[in-house]
């Protein structure tokens, strides 16, 4: 990439400063660890200004935003460097969801430790798209005494 800019966290700073170099020109990577952009918290914005920033972020043909994106390593010197990023799967299909919510009352999945629906999408952040939540192995595979693959015993017995 040629004189680019990496800005980690979708905070209210860093979704400006995005803006602001995209508008100079320059290539830039958002890189936020959640699975949705501006909730870092702490901002006195209204979310309705705020989700507008995001979307006109966003939309800005030089701007490149990895969701659920872990930063890990930098490699290089001044004027030559290399990011490597670690991406964890959203488990939805950003192109196709479109934020209606049927899903959450059809999933059956309930995660122990907070209650919520394992597969989650929280109002009004950008982009407006569910993400299913995966901590380790499920449940029922934990507690099989066999140690099968219960979900894919399941779904060959209903073929």
């Amino acid at each position: 990439m040629n004189k680019g800019a990496l800005i980690i966290g979708s905070s209210l700073a860093g979704i400006q400063a995005a803006q602001d170099l995209a508008d100079a020109g320059l290539v830039v990577h958002l890189v936020e660890s959640a699975p949705f952009l501006g909730n870092a918290g702490g901002t006195t914005l209204p979310p309705h200004l705020l989700n507008t920033r995001i979307l006109k972020l966003a939309r800005h043909p030089r701007v490149l935003l990895y969701t659920n994106t872990e930063f890990s390593r930098v490699q290089g010197n001044a004027g030559g460097f290399r990011v490597q990023l670690c991406r964890h799967p959203r488990f939805v299909d950003l192109q196709r969801c479109t934020g209606c919510g049927d899903c959450i009352d059809a999933c059956p999945v309930t995660v122990p430790a907070s209650g919520n629906k394992a597969i989650r999408l929280l109002e009004g952040a950008q982009p407006e798209c569910a993400v299913i939540e995966k901590f380790g192995k499920a449940p029922c595979s934990s507690a099989c005494p066999g140690g099968i693959h219960v979900q894919g015993y399941v779904a060959l017995i209903s073929q």
